[in-house]
């Protein structure tokens, strides 16, 4: 880890490398670079740029003991931009984006915004949008003989998420948070895939109906009382 840093911002660049505990194998490895600063206006500004340095190996997506997938190296491209925060109303936004090798691609982007009414009142309201291209993931098992074969599918992800807060601050010590949070996530799989034991992905002649969404809608009301140190 390598890691510079002055007045108004820091750089650093970081190589990870990856092994599984049980049993010892080899899951991956790659390097990051980034920066962060902040502008005469006292803007906050962060970039990262993630590269893998390997394909990686999940042994826990095909969720049978021994079995993994083999997942090609991926770039990442991270980044986050944020108003002044002394100021009554702060804008701030934050991205994520992938591009693989296999035409996988994956785009996050989050708005949020704060509005600081007075010292002791604010709302905050935040919109999420994320967008998943051919991502790959567990299906389904069928016990053949003594063997187990496993079925991976390619699929699109897309998540949508809006949220508005408000929290009140009677003391220091005392708060009042408000919280109406909407998300719905829907999978479409665009093909079914039988995993090779070298991790790869192999035709099949699978086809089932895996489509499926996921709507909630939650309302907190919390009520923090920090009475004493650490309770």
């Amino acid at each position: 880890f390598i890691y510079f840093t002055s007045l108004n911002g820091a750089a650093g660049w970081d190589l990870e490398y990856s092994r599984l505990y049980k049993p010892d194998k080899f899951t991956g490895a790659e390097t990051e670079v980034w920066v962060d600063g902040q502008t005469k206006h006292f803007w906050n500004v962060n970039f990262w740029l993630e590269t893998s340095l390997s394909d990686q190996f999940d042994y826990f997506e095909p969720r049978v003991k021994g079995r993994f997938l083999r997942n090609p190296g991926q770039r990442n491209v991270v980044g986050w931009v944020g108003t002044d925060n002394s100021k009554a109303i702060r804008l701030s936004t934050n991205f994520n984006s992938m591009v693989i090798r296999v035409l996988i691609g994956l785009l996050y982007l989050n708005v949020n915004s704060r509005f600081r009414i007075s010292d002791r009142l604010s709302f905050n309201a935040g919109v999420f949008r994320g967008r998943e291209k051919n991502e790959v993931g567990y299906v389904n098992r069928a016990n053949v003989g003594t063997d187990t074969e496993v079925y991976m599918g390619k699929r699109d992800v897309t998540s949508v998420e809006a949220s508005l807060s408000g929290k009140y601050s009677f003391s220091a010590n005392m708060t009042l948070n408000l919280r109406m949070r909407h998300y719905w996530s829907g999978v479409s799989y665009n093909s079914f895939h039988l995993l090779a034991e070298d991790g790869t992905l192999a035709d099949t002649d699978y086809d089932q109906n895996h489509n499926q969404d996921f709507d909630a809608f939650n309302v907190d009301l919390i009520y923090r009382w920090r009475f004493a140190p650490g309770s």
